[in-house]
């Protein structure tokens, strides 16, 4: 899980600068960053292979093993931690071509960029810079997605990078917009919505309380909760977290839960249970409700108008 970046950036700049999954269908350019499509979030990634035989480019940005490499036209895999410098490398060789559709927003700052600092910085050749700045900037519509590999690092710089790319080659501030955040795994687009996708901490609290289901857990994760004093997990599944937890309360796994979830465009869809459960398995909305009235939480089941509520400046379409 990582801070709410996104959102943050959303509301430091004044306004949504998130499009959807639209976009990619008319893309003739994918700039895919930070995100592995094939291996996540795969009804994006089939958008992109499927555009692919009709001419779309696509340049892909990540230092890490994935899936689209070997399908891009341009695969920069920038040294890690050094994705703000490649973006702004060629951020400055597109200006420097004479090939931005709009005036960059801080020119000076810019100009000081180089293709050799970028790709002394980055271990990207500058010819192959400056030849994907070329591809995405003469493209008539180019569309960018990005992932926890812009937003897991813990800064805006990245992901204001990105933007002012996207703004340079008219894929921002225009009618619509051809940016578009991926938000983790299944649901993770509510955890988001909700405020929950912060960055774990324990702060010498005495217990954690994992509502895991049928997800997987870090060694991130792991790590941090060795230093938990009392671990509660519940999940559908035996793993190493289970194995090292206190209590473990056993749940439904996916293919018996019934319910809804949110896409990655935020759109509410419908679960149907494709198995039917043991009598003694209990739903996660059941053993949390038992949990809550132990505890003597009071919850409020109106999920549909808590998510109204929260609806962060990120997600630009009235659901």
């Amino acid at each position: 899980v990582t801070v709410n970046l996104a959102g943050q950036v959303a509301q430091d700049a004044g306004e949504p600068f998130e499009g959807d999954l639209g976009a990619l269908r008319s893309a003739d350019c994918v700039v895919a960053v930070g995100v592995d499509l094939v291996e996540n979030h795969q009804v994006a990634g089939f958008f992109i292979k499927r555009a692919l035989p009709n001419g779309t480019k696509l340049v892909v940005i990540d230092p890490f093993d994935n899936g689209l490499h070997d399908l891009a036209d341009f695969s920069l895999r920038p040294e890690k931690g050094t994705d703000h410098d490649l973006l702004r490398g060629i951020s400055s060789a597109i200006v420097n071509l004479g090939l931005a559709k709009q005036d960059p927003a801080n020119s000076a700052d810019l100009a000081k960029v180089s293709l050799q600092d970028a790709s002394q910085a980055t271990g990207v050749p500058p010819e192959a810079i400056r030849d994907a700045a070329q591809m995405i900037a003469v493209s008539e519509k180019p569309a960018f997605v990005f992932g926890k590999g812009v937003t897991g690092q813990g800064t805006p710089q990245v992901l204001t990078a990105l933007l002012e790319l996207a703004r340079l080659v008219g894929a921002l501030g225009t009618e619509q917009s051809a940016v578009i955040g991926t938000k983790g795994q299944a649901n993770s687009t509510a955890a988001y919505m909700y405020g929950l996708d912060m960055t774990f901490e324990i702060n010498g609290h005495q217990a954690v309380y994992l509502a895991l289901g049928d997800d997987k857990v870090s060694h991130r994760l792991l790590r941090r909760l060795e230093a938990a004093p009392f671990i509660a997990v519940q999940a559908s599944y035996a793993s190493p977290l289970t194995a090292q937890a206190d209590v473990v309360l056993p749940v439904e796994m996916w293919a018996e839960q019934e319910g809804h979830y949110l896409n990655l465009e935020g759109r509410p869809q419908e679960a149907h249970r494709g198995l039917t459960p043991p009598p003694d398995s209990w739903s996660n909305v059941k053993v949390l409700e038992a949990v809550a009235a132990r505890t003597g939480y009071v919850l409020d089941i109106d999920w549909k108008k808590a998510l109204k509520d929260r609806v962060p400046t990120t997600i630009t379409r009235n659901q």
